[in-house]
């Protein structure tokens, strides 16, 4: 009879702990075995395999070849979702792809997005059919063109998906991944000093009033060793959910000196049990510039020393590996550098976090350069990019402005556009935390 209740225990044990990661979201990466072809369909004979991250300009565009390839090329592959998953709902995640991307899933159009440098996610959910095989296609465009930016710049614009795709498996009732291609958790800190720290945590969810019925959502932050310093839960009631926290004697991230990172952490629940979370760092911190005495990091004169940086390598193009970025920044401090203008244009999450943990100053901005034209279009891509941008990178410690323009043709800055002080609201609207700012050679 002992022997029983030990083997009953391990049973429930185990179902319990399956329960917990069958419940919970589940990432799969779709990086691996593309099919690729120039146009909209190809003869078998045109097809060749590509892994992902993948650009097709790394080659054509080197050595000074101002004629690089720039229209679309179809990237193709078949996903199967079991039929022994317990998930409801499935997404998929394009990390990045130049410029225009078009999904389609068993010829059924999913979705567009424009914009080449910022993620986007959609739900799938309604076109899937468990245990069958499923060809997803991805139509990638970096044709020129005046409705979506960059026009043009001193820099490649180069075609592909070169910061790679997944799918991602939740409940019925999930923190939503579709916001402006963003975690959907936000993490605002106010009134930081060396003495305190207050922090709004906001997480924004996804299903019907129903599947949120029974759900609750815990909020906890965890300092640099993971443990808990401050944690609430709350249940949930409509869509979003918010706390705030105070914090006394808060350990500052300091730039290159001590880039402290605690990890704020969201985790939605149904019956006590996790169904979804998201961790991202959370960096306390408070600067200011003065045009006479200089910038100040937590009240204390701070030294900027920096460069431009661009996702460019001679062997990958912007394909990057995360190997290259460890390089690149390896090279960028050992120059003594303290900051980065992520040129010009959102740059990979992985470079973030990256900065985030060495303390690197980030400056990031939209692809706003050279050119302005007076198209409806392109005015309204040029603020969904910046809203992508401050949604996407919001709770990122590194990132201390975000910038709106580079460079645009001569005379413009004279008499400013209206569209300078649009995009300046819009960056106030979604983050009153950080300063904006603009680079000029006019």
């Amino acid at each position: 009879m002992g022997r029983w209740n030990i083997r009953w225990s391990i049973l429930l044990v185990l179902w319990c702990v399956t329960g917990v990661k069958l419940a919970a979201m589940k990432v799969e990466s779709l990086d691996r075995g593309w099919f690729f072809n120039r146009g909209y369909e190809s003869q078998a004979a045109d097809k060749v395999t590509v892994d992902l991250p993948h650009t097709w300009n790394a080659a054509d565009a080197m050595f000074g070849n101002v004629n690089y390839y720039r229209g679309m090329l179809t990237y193709s592959r078949f996903i199967v979702v079991p039929s022994s998953e317990n998930f409801k709902r499935v997404f998929l995640r394009v990390k990045a792809a130049q410029t225009v991307a078009d999904v389609y899933l068993d010829n059924h159009f999913v979705a567009q997005h424009k914009g080449g440098y910022t993620s986007f996610t959609v739900e799938l959910t309604h076109l899937i059919r468990k245990g069958e095989k499923q060809k997803l296609d991805i139509r990638v465009s970096n044709a020129q063109t005046m409705e979506i930016a960059p026009i043009c710049g001193d820099f490649n614009i180069w075609g592909g998906l070169n910061r790679g795709v997944e799918l991602l498996y939740t409940d019925d009732a999930c923190i939503d991944p579709t916001f402006y291609g963003s975690s959907g958790v936000f993490f605002t800190q106010y009134n930081v000093s060396e003495k305190y720290a207050g922090l709004e945590m906001k997480a924004l969810l996804s299903g019907t009033e129903m599947a949120l019925n029974d759900c609750s959502i815990e909020f906890s932050l965890l300092d640099a060793k993971h443990k808990v310093v401050w944690c609430k839960e709350t249940s949930v009631s409509g869509k979003e959910a918010l706390v705030k926290m105070e914090l006394n004697n808060p350990h500052l991230w300091d730039g290159v000196n001590d880039p402290y990172l605690y990890t704020g952490v969201v985790v939605l629940k149904r019956g006590g049990k996790e169904i979804d979370r998201r961790e991202e760092h959370v960096g306390f911190r408070f600067y200011s510039a003065d045009p006479d005495k200089g910038f100040f990091l937590n009240g204390k004169p701070y030294s900027i020393h920096g460069v431009n940086y661009h996702e460019d390598r001679a062997e990958r193009a912007s394909a990057f590996r995360p190997e290259d970025f460890e390089s690149d920044l390896n090279l960028i401090q050992e120059m003594g550098c303290t900051a980065v203008r992520l040129a010009h244009y959102p740059h990979a999450q992985q470079l973030h976090n990256l900065m985030d943990r060495r303390g690197l100053i980030a400056w990031a901005e939209i692809p706003f350069v050279n050119v302005f034209v007076s198209h409806p279009l392109y005015r309204e891509n040029l603020k969904q990019q910046l809203v992508e941008l401050i949604c996407q990178y919001y709770n990122h410690p590194c990132i201390l402005t975000w910038g709106l323009f580079n460079e645009i043709n001569p005379g413009w800055l004279e008499n400013p556009n209206p569209m300078t002080e649009e995009l300046n609201k819009l960056a106030k609207k979604w983050d009153i935390s950080r300063p904006t700012t603009g680079a000029s050679n006019q």
